[in-house]
């Protein structure tokens, strides 16, 4: 069941987001052909440019909220009625959203990337490409063990604090749940407090332990884990015990 409703929420936002990227990759293709062609100036070229950061920024902000739409529609609005006489554990449904997230999330980035890496490709010359290449592959032969292994820690530490970000905008959206009025205020109160307590936590640990926060890798997983365990035990609560559909 699980795997349906990941499947379920991923139709619903590819429906838009999909469009969205084809558009930013094909942006980025044309205005990478008008730097090939030094049409880099004139009225044509200021349009498109302003259209594809417009669209880059727009990707952006439309994933995002394209996952929050998809949680509160999913569970808090009228398709939550469907979603919760479906004979399926809250839990359930609040790690099909999440999951749904981020795939959404890495998505957004793969497709930025691609963006980019068409406007470096397209727009240099085959002698900058070979130059550019070289550059890389010397660059390359420097890494080792540790670098990569570093890049890689990097990446899980972005992903882990990509997971926390989600499941505190999902107990920003059950918190706001439970009052009848001023929700969106509420939402934006409760984000904004626990960000700045855990900022301040975090910080109280960086200064305090820099040394050993900075040695220990697994403590920058933890300051983004359990504030996430956090998030969606309380989102877990709100859903199966206080939630009202009315």
């Amino acid at each position: 069941m699980l795997g349906k409703l990941v499947k379920y929420d991923f139709k619903a936002v590819a429906k838009i987001m999909v469009p969205i990227y084809l558009v930013l990759i094909v942006l980025s293709a044309v205005f990478a052909l008008l730097l090939r062609m030094r049409l880099d100036n004139g009225i044509i070229f200021t349009l498109l440019s302003t259209a594809l950061s417009t669209t880059m920024i727009g990707s952006g902000i439309g994933t995002l909220f394209c996952i929050a739409s998809r949680f509160n529609k999913g569970l808090l609005k009228n398709e939550g009625y469907l979603s919760f006489a479906l004979p399926v554990r809250t839990s359930t449904h609040i790690l099909a959203k999440l999951i749904n997230a981020v795939i959404w999330s890495v998505t957004e980035g793969a497709a930025l990337f691609v963006s980019i890496f068409l406007i470096v490709v397209i727009a240099s010359s085959s002698a900058e490409l070979v130059q550019m290449f070289r550059e890389l592959m010397d660059f390359f032969g420097l890494i080792d063990k540790d670098i990569i292994l570093g890049i890689l820690n990097a990446l899980s530490i972005m992903v882990t604090e990509l997971i926390a970000s989600i499941c505190l905008i999902y107990a920003g959206y059950a918190v706001a749940h439970l009052f009848d009025r001023h929700k969106t205020l509420i939402m934006a109160g409760f984000i904004l407090t626990v960000i700045v307590l855990r900022s301040t936590i975090v910080s109280e640990v960086l200064y305090n332990n820099y040394l050993d926060f900075l040695d220990n890798q697994f403590l920058w997983y933890l300051q983004s884990l359990i504030p996430a365990a956090l998030y969606l035990v309380l989102t877990w609560y709100i859903l199966d015990r206080r939630l009202n559909l009315e």
